[in-house]
Order: structure tokens, then sequence, then C-alpha cells
């Protein structure tokens, strides 16, 4: 399964943090991570990780990454989102690899849109769904969800709902990833991202499997527990980032 992996030159020692997290944390992952490079190519993930890396050259402008990443992809096939902004602290490796076999085994079903094993710390997850519509699958419940949240959150998406998402938002400034959020509070877009959740079916586990930490703040900083976890694996925290005191872990 190809993971979309939204990212830059600039941040690709970020983006080897998250892969390293996944490949130690989570060595049976079934994904291929799709990176993009603009001017410089990242031998050293290639080095890093062989086939399980591809990397797409794209222009550094968001929308036109994402149109690079996933152009030959079939929009109803099976992605799994995942920005280079969160990295992975720890997963109950059995669900998650039960959740990725549920994924495929409703491959065919394109009402379905969107399956995630990762509910968050917000109230609102807990109330956002709807029992009754709920699926089995191998010991495993995920509800159907009335609302999109979390929608930065690395999860199993399909490819037309990646590309919705960012046909909904202008363009922000180069390296500004945090003014797509706020674009996304904007009710005058034409055909909203937020309309999906009514065009198909949105699942989430109904108990979190996985614990994230947020690799930097605003841009040029790097939180305080992403740098910790550089340090863990043994890796040097880039020049061009600032170490702040910010910590932001999701579990």
């Amino acid at each position: 399964m190809k993971a979309i992996v939204l990212s830059c030159d600039h941040y690709h020692e970020i983006t080897n943090h998250m892969i390293l997290t996944y490949q130690s944390i989570w060595p049976s992952n079934p994904l291929t991570f799709r990176v993009p490079w603009n001017d410089e190519y990242p031998q050293f993930l290639k080095d890093n990780y062989g086939n399980k890396v591809e990397l797409i050259h794209s222009s550094a402008e968001f929308k036109k990454t994402i149109s690079a990443l996933t152009d030959d992809l079939d929009d109803n096939e099976w992605i799994y989102w995942c920005i280079d902004d969160n990295y992975m602290i720890s997963i109950n490796e059995d669900e998650a690899n039960t959740t990725h076999n549920f994924v495929q085994s409703v491959d065919d079903d394109h009402s379905i849109l969107a399956i995630t094993f990762f509910k968050g710390n917000y109230s609102i997850h807990s109330v956002s769904t709807v029992a009754e519509d709920s699926i089995m699958y191998k010991g495993l419940i995920f509800d159907k969800r009335e609302k999109i949240v979390q929608q930065w959150q690395h999860q199993f998406w399909r490819v037309k709902v990646l590309k919705r998402m960012f046909d909904c938002l202008r363009e922000p400034g180069l390296h500004k990833a945090k003014e797509l959020h706020y674009m996304q509070k904007i009710k005058s877009v034409t055909s909203p991202f937020w309309n999906m959740v009514s065009e198909g079916k949105w699942y989430i586990l109904d108990h979190n499997i996985a614990v994230f930490g947020e690799s930097t703040s605003r841009g040029v900083n790097m939180t305080k527990n992403c740098a910790q976890s550089f340090e863990r694996y043994g890796l040097k925290i880039p020049d061009n980032f600032r170490v702040s005191e910010r910590v932001t872990i999701r579990e």
C-alpha cells in the first residue's frame, strides 16, 4: 500500500525520523512510503529504506506535491495518509495489521472512504460516531463517524479523499503547512471536504491502538518530544531547526 507523505526538501530529516519510527515500532507494516523531493534528491532515504520508499519529484507547492504523489493512482485506491509532522511512539502491531486487513477486505465497497485506528484524546471523537452502524472485523469494532476530525492524522483513505481535501484549499505560503489547517475553517469553498462524510462511510476503531508525537511547531521549531525521539534513535537534529519547549503527544 502506498503511504503518501507530505514533505519537501526542507523536512527530509523529519521524514526520515517518521519512517524510522514506523520501521522500528511497526516493522510488519505493509507500507511503501511515497516521499516528494524538489531540488535535492534524498539518496540517504533510499539508502536507509530501499524499496520501502519511492522518491517522487515535485515542485515545493503543497497542492502540486499531492498531485505528483497521486496522479498515477486510481481515485478508489486505498492509501495511507501520513504527513511527516507526526511520528509514531507506540502501536499495537497485531491490531494495526488487522485494521489493514479490514481495509483490504472492503476494497470493492467504494462507499467506504476512510478507516482509522486512532481516536485521539479529544472529547469530540467519542461523540462523533454511530455505534449502531459499527462493523466488527476479527474482534475489532469499527464505528461509523458522523463528522470528519483529525484529518491530518495518519490514517487509511481512498485517494479521492486526499485529492478532495487539497482541491478545497488555496495554496499556502512556502513551508507554511499550518495555513492549510486554518483554510479548512473557511465555509465558502466549492464542494467542501467536510461534505465527504455524508457522501460515503468513514470508520474509526472504537479504541486507540497507537500513540503519536508531533514533530514541529511553527515550521522551524522542533518539539521537545521529537528532539528526544531523535536522540533515542541516534539521529542528529538538523541545523535548520530550533528545539522548543513545546511537547505535543497524542494518545
